[in-house]
């Protein structure tokens, strides 16, 4: 039930969450963040994806830990998306699970208090500590690795976001430390 509890204190704590691809993004920085969620997440064309979540949208919808409702998109021509909200049992759901709560509540807090609620940005964000994970893991290092981290992003999202977007994401992360500075002593921009 860790999972369901995640899912249902992350609804309540954001209230509306805009887009089943917007909710991925905010499961994968809850796990990042040490959240102990069974979940596996790949890169994929909007960001940090998983299969295994994504399964269990509906799931977690008869359970009543969160609801669904289909928007109308708001710019002429857009497409309508799920708006994710808490479910008629997810305070009980939330209630069921207190250590947890007690455990992860801060986390999942931090989470929603610094991350945008706009999916484009968190697929910018999301992306960017993704790449920069991965190459500290393949490289074995204790620090990130702005210049390749960029370069990354950049090469993996084309045209969707400028170099200055991808750099100030990363320097984001730094500053909030989810992600480690790098070595070579650059140091985030001013805090926020």
């Amino acid at each position: 039930m860790i999972l369901e509890a995640a899912v249902a204190c992350l609804a309540r704590r954001k209230g509306e969450i805009y887009g089943k691809k917007a909710f991925q993004k905010y499961m994968y920085f809850l796990s990042s963040r040490g959240v102990p969620l069974p979940l596996t997440f790949r890169i994929y064309h909007f960001g940090p994806f998983s299969r295994e979540l994504d399964e269990q949208m509906e799931h977690f919808e008869m359970l009543g830990a969160i609801q669904t409702r289909l928007r109308e998109g708001g710019r002429s021509g857009a497409s309508p998306y799920v708006v994710i909200t808490p479910g008629k049992n997810a305070d009980e759901i939330i209630g069921g699970a207190d250590e947890f709560v007690e455990c992860y509540g801060p986390v999942i807090e931090d989470v929603v208090r610094r991350l945008p609620s706009e999916p484009l940005e968190l697929e910018l964000l999301s992306t960017v500590h993704f790449v920069a994970e991965s190459i500290r893991a393949l490289s074995g290092s204790n620090f990130s690795d702005k210049k390749e981290t960029v370069s990354e992003v950049l090469k993996i999202k084309k045209d969707k976001f400028d170099e200055s977007k991808v750099s100030a994401a990363f320097d984001d992360l730094v500053k909030w430390e989810w992600l480690p500075a790098p070595a070579t002593g650059e140091s985030p921009r001013g805090a926020v």
